[in-house]
């Protein structure tokens, strides 16, 4: 019975990890290549995922790669709510750091604050030229949509618009996707 009980305490341990092992485990998170990391990155909310870069010295530049942007102007930062004019700030920053990248998914939750149609255009004109595939907007009030950025881009694959907005249709228009 003794032999038992002992080889089920061993099968136990096999299956399940000691705080040992765990502790002597390997950091895989780290040694993930920064393209990796930047895929993971893109399926939080830009500003967290900003926010890691204070983990270690090894993701202070990790953010820069993400693929995805998801601005929204309700989230909190480090539990407050955001000014329009912080907000518009943080998101003109992250522009600037990823004017080279190329970014598959975008989404802007604009539902707080009314935000300047120009300044809303631009940065649907941005990302347009930064080769996106996919596209959500959702904002109140109403957008001159930047259409010949539109009709021009030939990565988008999906679009999807919950606003008001005014949409010029060329005369000729090719979306290959």
């Amino acid at each position: 019975m003794n032999s038992i009980i002992a080889t089920q305490n061993n099968a136990t341990a096999k299956r399940f990890p000691t705080e040992e092992t765990v502790v002597d485990g390997e950091d895989i998170v780290s040694k993930l290549h920064e393209s990796i990391l930047g895929h993971i990155l893109s399926f939080l909310p830009t500003m967290e995922s900003v926010h890691t870069s204070v983990l270690s010295k090894r993701w202070v530049d990790a953010w820069k790669s993400i693929t995805g942007l998801q601005f929204n102007d309700t989230l909190l930062c480090f539990g407050k709510k955001m000014q329009k004019e912080q907000f518009v700030c943080f998101v003109n920053m992250e522009f600037l750091h990823l004017a080279n990248s190329s970014i598959h998914n975008f989404s802007l939750c604009l539902t707080r604050y009314q935000y300047d149609s120009t300044l809303i255009s631009a940065w649907i004109s941005f990302i347009f030229k930064r080769g996106v595939h996919n596209l959500h907007i959702q904002y109140a009030d109403n957008v001159h949509f930047p259409s010949h950025s539109l009709f021009s881009c030939n990565s988008l694959v999906q679009l999807v618009l919950q606003m008001k907005c005014t949409i010029s249709v060329p005369i000729f228009s090719f979306l290959p996707n």
